[in-house]
């Protein structure tokens, strides 16, 4: 940034606030302590605009997982943030959890009239506001972002699709229709209170024995006649046999 241009930007600036965030985990690295973040962007302000920073809002022990908004400094700094200011922070991670959120923030911040700053990633060029200048590259890292949200929503779909398959291994209950041969039960999973399948012996029972008649050959219809000559407590119609024969849930008895 040439110094007429440095000027004409100082000229323009209400406030410049900076943002700093760091997890309790982050503390031993030493480019995401807060005293490191701080120094960045002190040095970034004066060299960029010749003007030091209005106030810092610094989150600590708060972890990237929660909206700028829920942070308790981050709510401050999106209360106070006016027309003409200037916010920095070293590292969009910082800023933000995701790309999701980030292009959540970028209307408000158009809206409000404030540029936006990564002062370690895209250096002295703003990510929102800063003139018509910077609209291109504000346009292609933002069709960048955009492209990065469908990857972590396609990564987020995927790891919860295995979770789902892994609780359903360890006998979870999704949801939907009880099998029969099992009951609910609560169970904790850490501190997270999940639902179980756990088997029920007397059906279990019937269970097997239909699978017992399968291998002799019997279709659902013969084997449901059977069940149905063996008790009356429960009528058996060949539907639920071959629920049972093709219900992924059984094939451990096949």
């Amino acid at each position: 940034m040439t110094r007429r241009r440095r000027a004409k930007e100082s000229a323009r600036i209400h406030r410049i606030y900076a943002y700093c965030r760091m997890s309790p985990r982050e503390s031993e690295k030493p480019d995401l302590t807060l005293t490191h973040q701080e120094h960045a962007i002190k040095i970034f302000s004066m060299n960029a605009f010749q003007l030091p920073v209005s106030e810092f809002f610094c989150d600590t022990g708060t972890e990237g997982h929660k909206n700028l908004i829920e942070r308790p400094r981050g709510k401050d700094l999106t209360d106070v943030m006016e027309r003409g200011d200037v916010i920095i922070a070293t590292r969009l991670d910082r800023f933000c959890r995701s790309a999701k959120d980030l292009l959540a923030q970028i209307p408000i911040l158009k809206d409000t009239e404030c540029s936006l700053f990564f002062c370690e990633e895209f250096g002295d060029i703003p990510l929102v506001g800063g003139g018509p200048e910077h609209e291109a590259y504000q346009e292609a890292v933002i069709a960048t972002l955009s492209a990065v949200q469908h990857i972590e929503n396609a990564h987020r779909r995927d790891h919860s699709e295995s979770k789902k398959i892994e609780w359903a291994a360890q006998g979870g209950w999704l949801g939907g229709g009880l099998p029969y041969g099992y009951r609910k039960v609560e169970v904790f999973d850490g501190k997270r209170k999940r639902t179980k399948l756990e088997p029920v012996p007397e059906e279990q029972e019937w269970i097997e024995l239909i699978f017992k008649m399968k291998k002799r050959k019997l279709s659902s219809r013969k084997i449901a006649d059977q069940l149905n000559s063996l008790q009356n407590e429960k009528v058996w119609h060949y539907r639920s046999i071959d629920k049972i024969l093709k219900g992924r849930k059984y094939q451990a008895i096949a």
